[in-house]
């Protein structure tokens, strides 16, 4: 009896976890940083992360990739080309489809950012240092979970369906 209460307990702890780092990365979108072309939001440097990693995507490529609505990454192209951060193209062979890639400035906050991205992994790593396959199996299961859970919770508050749990409203 005694482990399935430590269970229950670690479980719960892991769940506030979630909640905490999500409250956390809630907050951290909120606050622009500079990659060497001058401050831009998260949601910004992650879209030209993006666009960096899979030039000529179209906008709902985008879309799919980023985890948004078609019309919020047409918004957001938008906004970066005005920044002259990335540019809308269209190719020979497909007049109608219009493509993205960075402009030679968008690259700068590319590679900024994914310098950005280095640092932060290894300070991650220098706290967990090297896990066997086991262990990195279980915590891409954990947080395939997690992202799952989250999409589904999304698609369902966006469709109107709200969640009930056992209390009343989730």
């Amino acid at each position: 009896m005694i482990n399935i209460i430590a269970r229950k307990d670690a479980f719960q702890r892991l769940c506030s976890l979630w909640m905490q780092t999500m409250n956390r990365m809630h907050e951290f979108e909120t606050i622009p940083m500079d990659f060497g072309t001058g401050l831009l939001y998260p949601s910004e440097i992650h879209t030209i992360q993006a666009v960096g990693l899979q030039p000529g995507m179209n906008v709902t490529t985008l879309a799919a990739r980023m985890g948004v609505s078609r019309g919020a990454a047409s918004q957001m192209v938008g906004r970066l080309a005005g920044k002259g951060l990335v540019e809308k193209y269209r190719t020979q062979d497909n007049e109608k489809e219009v493509c993205l890639r960075l402009t030679p400035e968008g690259l700068v906050a590319f590679r900024g950012h994914e310098a950005q991205h280095g640092w932060v992994h290894q300070r991650i790593y220098d706290r967990i240092g090297d896990l066997d396959d086991d262990s990195y199996a279980l915590l891409l299961s954990v947080f395939e979970a997690i992202d799952e859970v989250a999409k589904e919770l999304i698609d369902e508050y966006r469709s109107g369906d709200n969640v009930q749990s056992e209390g009343g409203n989730a």
